[in-house]
């Protein structure tokens, strides 16, 4: 089973897509999936709208129903990429406003995320940042 996660509608084929805009529950896929069931989950937009006390909480609800070798990809908005922006005056306070405070409500770094997915015994595939978004695959062992 393959889980797609978000935050807008987003159907992929082949996957079972959860969405919250659309009364899907992103955080608990109790009634979705089993321990241990899914083969890949896909969450790249939703990250930065789980509350930041909340977000290695819900990974590791996410985590029980990955099988092993399974993998999860997590995306969102680097914190410390768009900081760097607005440092260097690449992008204005409004530009830091949009993006921050859109429907978003908490940041993240991909460091930060890199440490919560390695502390959990997870093997780091890939991690990218691309502008201001971010992405890191990581396998369970």
């Amino acid at each position: 089973m393959k889980i797609n996660l978000s935050v807008r509608p987003s159907n992929i084929s082949g996957y079972t897509n959860i969405c919250a805009s659309s009364g899907g529950n992103i955080s608990c896929l109790d009634d979705k999936v089993c321990d241990a069931e899914a083969e890949e989950i896909l969450a790249t937009d939703v990250i930065n709208f789980i509350p930041v006390e909340e977000v290695e909480r819900i990974i590791d609800a996410w985590l029980i129903k990955l099988r092993h070798g399974g993998k999860i990809v997590i995306g969102g908005i680097d914190a410390y990429e768009v900081c760097r922006s607005v440092a260097q005056a690449s992008s204005s306070i409004a530009d830091f406003n949009n993006i921050v405070h859109s429907g978003r409500v908490s940041q993240i770094s991909i460091s930060h995320l890199i440490d919560i997915l390695s502390k959990r015994g997870l093997r780091i595939l890939k991690k990218r940042i691309s502008g201001f978004n971010m992405v890191v695959e990581a396998q369970r062992p």
